[in-house]
């Protein structure tokens, strides 16, 4: 990182005293940069400008574990200064990892009364990025076709200029109304648009002339032509940021707003994983009793749930009780069910056919002899055994089909021939069974808590 032109190379000395000295922040920072910034990204900036105005060394990734930040949060902070002209990205080297450049910070005194208004959008064009991206000769000063007196004499601006002179309470000046008109140039939107901006920021307090570009920036950026649009998008916003204000409430942490990695792994789970907000808060609950609830901890939860819905086939946000211990137990009273009704068909065969029944004890017998006689290697013995057996069996199939009775009328007879009703099959994986065990398990669950 560099400090007006200073190189800062890593080095593991420190400055004697080095907490008792002062870091100057430059008021033009606080006043027209700050009130916009995501607040992560303020904190990148100070910390990394405090070792930049002492000479000392610090490496991108120990700014993060510094500030207990990620690296992406840390790289999108750099970026986000970069753009707003805060800063320069230098030094750009081959990327083999996230940071591939250096930090260049700038002297804001000195952008602010350069040629470009730094209230006007200007300052972005003065980042490294924006330099390299521009052939030479053809960068301009975006102000330098009007001045003052030809913005004031717009007509379509006017009604513009005075809405945002009642809102703020005093008159506008050259360079915010520069500002202003360059927006409607720049971006190409219409005049309501420009007043729905100002509105917007004031009843947020905001009443910098650099959040409002920022406002219009993000608009343009996000396609927003009329004043609807941006109502729309503002009530999306305002309730998503209610839904964050949730989320971190749930998990206790209310000593701060989410950062902008915690309000991407929630976007995630709204937009992309279908979950409802009851759903989340359910899985907030989770984290109850752990030495640190997060979101990261919540977001392994919600993944899990995804899965299980996708093996199960249900909806991700319907609540179910079936857990792997109650299907199980569904599993043995399906069992002990279909052992049951086997029971019932044999009673009520055997007592029509009292021979059938003899028929089966005998084969009963003559399997436990088949068996000893193999273990006992007697060969001559096994063969006689297979030739009554095969004798029996023949007769047995016989007495059946002249009662109009079916083969397997004795069987045990399990819903599903792959897993006898166990939900493994015989690969030792998941039956295909299960998803539709699921459900009747939740309603056997029910039904069995109502008795």
């Amino acid at each position: 990182m560099h400090s007006n032109g200073g190189n800062m190379n890593f080095k593991s000395g420190r400055i004697k005293d080095f907490y008792l000295l002062a870091t100057d922040v430059e008021n033009i920072f606080i006043n027209e940069y700050m009130p916009a910034a995501p607040g992560d990204y303020v904190k990148v900036y100070l910390y990394a400008l405090l070792y930049a105005k002492q000479g000392l060394e610090m490496t991108h990734e120990n700014l993060a574990r510094e500030l207990g930040m990620s690296a992406e949060t840390v790289d999108e902070a750099w970026t986000y200064w970069a753009k707003m002209g805060t800063v320069k990205i230098v030094n750009r080297r081959p990327k083999t990892a996230m940071f591939g450049y250096d930090i260049e910070f700038v002297n804001l005194r000195e952008l602010m009364y350069s040629g470009m208004s730094f209230a006007g959008g200007g300052a972005a064009q003065t980042t490294q990025a924006v330099q390299e991206e521009e052939p030479a000769g053809e960068k301009k000063n975006e102000f330098s076709d009007f001045n003052a007196e030809d913005i004031l004499c717009r007509d379509n601006m006017q009604e513009v200029f005075s809405f945002a002179e009642n809102l703020k309470g005093r008159p506008l000046s050259a360079k915010e109304m520069k500002s202003i008109a360059s927006w409607h140039d720049d971006y190409g939107i219409d005049e309501d648009l420009i007043k729905k901006a100002v509105e917007y920021c004031f009843e947020r307090d905001k009443t910098s002339i650099r959040y409002l570009e920022a406002v219009i920036r993000e608009w343009h950026e996000l396609g927003i032509k009329t004043a609807e649009e941006a109502d729309a998008h503002t009530e999306k916003l305002t309730k998503r940021f209610g839904d964050y204000k949730r989320i971190m409430y749930a998990l206790g942490i209310v000593n701060r707003t989410a950062s902008d990695g915690e309000k991407k792994i929630i976007d995630r789970w709204l937009d992309e994983m279908g979950f409802s907000m009851e759903r989340i808060l359910d899985a907030c609950q989770r984290t109850v009793g752990i030495a640190n609830p997060n979101v990261n901890y919540v977001n392994k939860i919600l993944e899990n749930w995804k899965k299980d819905a996708a093996v199960y086939g249900r909806d991700v946000n319907k609540k179910t009780t079936v857990t792997q211990a109650v299907l199980n137990k569904y599993y043995d009273y399906l069992r002990q069910e279909a052992e049951r009704k086997a029971q019932e068909r044999r009673e009520k065969v055997y007592s029509e056919l009292p021979r059938l029944a003899e028929i089966d004890d005998s084969l009963k017998d003559l399997g436990s002899r088949l068996s000893r006689a193999v273990l006992g290697g007697k060969a001559g013995e096994t063969e006689e055994i297979k030739r009554l057996t095969a004798l029996l069996e023949q007769e047995r199939a016989i007495l059946l089909t002249e009662n109009n009775y079916p083969m397997d009328f004795t069987d045990i007879h399990y819903l599903c021939d792959a897993c006898h009703d166990t939900g493994i099959d015989e690969s030792g994986r998941r039956c295909t069974c299960v998803k539709e065990r699921i459900g009747e398990a939740e309603i056997w669950l029910n039904s069995t808590e109502k008795k």
